[in-house]
């Protein structure tokens, strides 16, 4: 193992002894060291996180994903600007997180409520049906597109019996129907 290695390793250890100030310390003496290191940035950001640091986790999300630019990481930062009430920025990570891996359901699903947050409903249900064509089974896919197709509906003035209302409650008996059913145990 290298020096970083050893550095990081203390770091973790202190980390499960609860001793936070010399993870911590140990931590960044790891990143100096090697600065590729995208796991020690993760922990760091993680505990920024928790610490409600944010400005340092967003800097040590950065820094991990210039170590490895990875669609996770995106959907992890782009969810640190929800926290922080910065939709935009969190649309950008989102939008980063499928630039790198355009199969990425949990991204389409955050992009897609923003869309829906922003009243742009024909994004979101673009992006809930990917969702829905992408994995056939994903209740809530099925789920926030109905919720969007009722938005829409409600929003517009659509009588009960439009192609919106109609949609929507197509949608949702969809995801009704992949709700995991669970049997009553038999005693």
């Amino acid at each position: 193992p290298t020096a970083a290695d050893i550095k990081y390793n203390l770091g973790v250890a202190y980390f499960e002894k609860k001793d936070f100030a010399q993870a911590e310390k140990k931590w960044k003496e790891a990143t100096t060291l090697n600065p590729e290191m995208e796991e020690v940035h993760l922990r760091l950001a993680e505990w920024y996180r928790k610490e409600h640091k944010y400005d340092l986790a967003i800097i040590r999300y950065r820094l991990a994903l210039t170590a490895a630019n990875r669609a996770e990481t995106w959907l992890t930062l782009g969810t640190l600007y929800l926290d922080m009430h910065d939709p935009y920025k969190g649309q950008n990570a989102f939008q980063k997180a499928l630039e790198v891996k355009p199969d990425y359901v949990d991204a389409m699903l955050y992009l897609g409520q923003f869309y829906l947050d922003q009243k742009r409903y024909d994004e979101a249900s673009e992006q809930f049906r990917t969702v829905t064509e992408t994995d056939p089974h994903h209740e809530m896919g099925f789920f926030r597109l109905g919720v969007t197709y009722l938005k829409q509906a409600e929003e517009t003035g659509a009588d009960g019996e439009s192609e919106l209302w109609k949609k929507a409650a197509e949608a949702l008996e969809k995801a009704k129907a992949r709700i995991p059913r669970t049997e009553p145990v038999q005693a």
